[in-house]
């Protein structure tokens, strides 16, 4: 596949959309405010209904969306409400939900030429394959999208500081299962009391040594624990939020920004030697 070189920085970004994206595509049905952030750049929630006051922004959903990009989402709402409505002004049978290539074919046509054109409707168009000949199908738009995640691991791979960070000096020795064995030792002496520890540390050796520094490929091997019955612990919500046991209550949320706070805050303590409870 021929692809433009690409930044540390463009790499990480486009990581990070395409796997939100990949994760929305495989769903079979939208809901209608969910689309519209997407494509607004904003995170949405699976079974979102209406669009919230505050939201995380798609490519780093550690900082806030704007306000544009919420009153963008909005706006797409109200356009698909006003196409749809009945010829008497009523919009009582505008669909909620709709397969996600259907959605993408409307906005397509909906913002041809318009000055409101949502911010990343053009890269979801693209990933999609809307500029070439020929009916668009949800499964080759994932494979294709696939296709694309295989060529970012080839450019990570090749550059020497993806991270753009000093590499620790940890990451080059350490031995197949080691963040399980280490997790245990934490767990046991205390320091760590989180009750999915043991599936982070699952999570994380399935990354090796990179996944410490890159919460998002952590994150996407636990959304597939999650849809498995080899976790219990973990209750698959949405791309955004897990559900995990908690003390106040059976059931509690658990976000991607969460897990990258916990990998950040003990990653020192994870990186250490095994057997070395310092």
């Amino acid at each position: 596949m021929n692809s433009p070189s690409m930044t540390i920085q463009e790499l990480k970004k486009l990581d990070r959309i395409n796997a939100t994206i990949l994760d929305f595509l495989k769903l079979e049905t939208w809901t209608i405010a969910a689309g519209a952030m997407l494509i607004s750049g904003v995170q949405p929630a699976v079974l979102a209904t209406k669009i919230p006051d505050e939201g995380s922004h798609l490519s780093d959903p550690t900082l806030p969306a704007s306000f544009g990009q919420l009153r963008s989402a909005r706006s797409v709402m109200e356009d698909w409400a006003d196409c749809h409505e009945d010829d008497d002004g009523s919009r009582s049978e505008v669909p909620t939900e709709v397969e996600p290539i259907k959605f993408l074919r409307w906005c397509e046509d909906e913002y041809l030429g318009s000055i409101r054109r949502p911010e990343l409707l053009d890269h979801f168009l693209s990933l999609a394959g809307f500029q070439n000949a020929g009916p668009v199908r949800q499964d080759a738009v994932v494979a294709r999208l696939l296709e694309l995640e295989q060529h970012a691991v080839v450019e990570r791979n090749r550059s020497p500081s993806v991270e753009n960070e000093t590499p620790s000096p940890h990451t080059g020795r350490l031995r197949p299962g080691h963040f399980v064995k280490r997790m245990a030792v934490l767990v046991d002496s205390g320091k760590i009391t989180l009750p999915i520890a043991t599936e982070i540390a699952t999570a994380l050796d399935k990354t090796s040594s990179t996944g410490i520094r890159q919460p998002m490929l952590v994150w996407r091997h636990l959304l597939d624990m999650a849809q498995s019955d080899d976790f219990p612990l973990l209750k698959f919500t949405g791309p955004s939020t897990l559900e995990i046991p908690s003390l106040k209550r059976p059931w509690a949320p658990y976000t991607y920004q969460a897990l990258g706070q916990f990998l950040r805050r003990n990653e020192t303590l994870l990186l250490d030697e095994e057997g070395n409870s310092g």
